[in-house]
């Protein structure tokens, strides 16, 4: 799954007549970090959940499962993937029968920020996502403005899906979010509001599901980041699938969060820190928290540093002496992901040093960013 950083972006667009009620545009803020699917559900995925639950499996056309996008398959179905995917992380539902989101205690909600499960994302969520959140290009489709470059559409599909991945992806590192299957979004078709909204979710509409990202059979146009569609909820199509997405809990809701004391940290090479002279690899070990799960982390030691220092301006400070001890400090947001700790970009550095005195100077933070 990949982050997406809360933030504010413009919803909607004014191609064409905007018959599509893709009008007016609004503005839309996120006030959680998001985890989203790189790829599409793919056959592989969902027919694991139809051989463990006893669901039949949906067809393929003939064109091949494995990692194709699932195809043929129900809003209903979708989200009872996403209900089948919690239990096995030992997660709340985020759906009850009805579809009706759920929150940690399992009362209603339309808040989409108290569903800890997986679920489908938001339209809201989807098309900011598709943009590239905030690192967004402003591409007309999901990475670029030709959607030969990130799309299966009429024109280059042969007329059936692709594997997932084939294509570039968006800023994000997002594939097929224009192009190959539409995808289920978890909130009703309805027109757009003209004011500013946070968080949206609609869960009454002139329509059923939203519908997102165009497929295979259908025209460009219909795989801009902003054009919208939507189905019954129990419809099926061979152009149809979806992505799974979940809400990452705020750090300062210490509700959310479990005993910090399994918090485990190697030096290892998993993660390197970048912009410093001396290159320093860490390793988050796995662990067995949920997924999604944010903590606040800082780490300080100290250690020995040869004054045979390359570049001293770096940090402003000259070493005297053979050696000098040196403080490190860092800073940063870890998230559970895959069950291990995978650190947000950017995180944060700085060291110090300790004068006769015995004060520590502490040089600005710097930022590095995780590879």
């Amino acid at each position: 799954m990949v982050l997406v950083e809360k933030g504010t972006f413009q919803m909607g667009g004014l191609w064409g007549d905007g018959a599509n009620f893709e009008s007016p545009v609004h503005e839309v803020t996120f006030t959680n970090d998001l985890l989203i699917g790189k790829y599409e559900v793919t056959f592989d995925e969902y027919d694991a959940f139809c051989e463990e639950t006893g669901r039949t499996k949906p067809g393929d056309e003939g064109w091949g499962r494995g990692s194709r996008p699932v195809i043929n398959v129900s809003w209903h179905d979708a989200i009872a993937y996403c209900n089948w995917l919690s239990q096995k992380e030992t997660l709340p539902f985020a759906y009850d029968s009805n579809g009706n989101l759920l929150d940690n205690n399992g009362e209603i909600t339309v808040d989409t920020i108290n569903v800890a499960g997986y679920r489908l994302p938001t339209e809201a969520e989807w098309e900011f996502a598709a943009r590239g959140g905030t690192k967004s290009s402003g591409f007309e489709y999901a990475g670029s403005n030709s959607l030969e470059e990130v799309g299966w559409f009429d024109s280059n599909s042969e007329g059936m899906t692709h594997e997932v991945g084939q294509k570039l992806p968006n800023d994000l590192g997002l594939y097929d979010m224009s192009g190959n299957v539409w995808e289920w979004c978890s909130d009703m078709f309805d027109e757009y509001p003209d004011s500013p909204q946070i968080n949206p979710y609609k869960t009454i509409g002139f329509g059923g599901p939203v519908m997102r990202g165009g497929s295979w059979e259908y025209e460009a146009r219909s795989a801009w980041v902003a054009s919208r569609d939507c189905g019954s909820e129990f419809a099926k199509s061979n152009g149809l699938g979806f992505r799974i997405c979940r809400t990452i809990p705020d750090p300062a809701d210490t509700a959310a969060f479990p005993d910090k004391g399994i918090v485990l940290l190697l030096p290892e090479d998993k993660a390197v820190f970048e912009n410093f002279p001396r290159l320093m690899k860490f390793e988050w070990l796995p662990v067995n928290l949920p997924e999604g799960t944010t903590y606040q982390i800082e780490i300080e030691y100290c250690w020995k540093f040869s004054n045979s220092i390359d570049e001293p301006e770096f940090f402003g400070i000259w070493a005297e002496g053979n050696y000098s001890p040196w403080i490190s400090r860092s800073g940063l947001t870890a998230t559970v992901l895959d069950h291990e700790f995978i650190g947000s970009q950017p995180g944060r550095w700085r060291v110090g040093y300790k004068d006769e005195s015995g004060e520590i100077k502490w040089t600005d933070w710097r930022y590095f960013r995780f590879h």
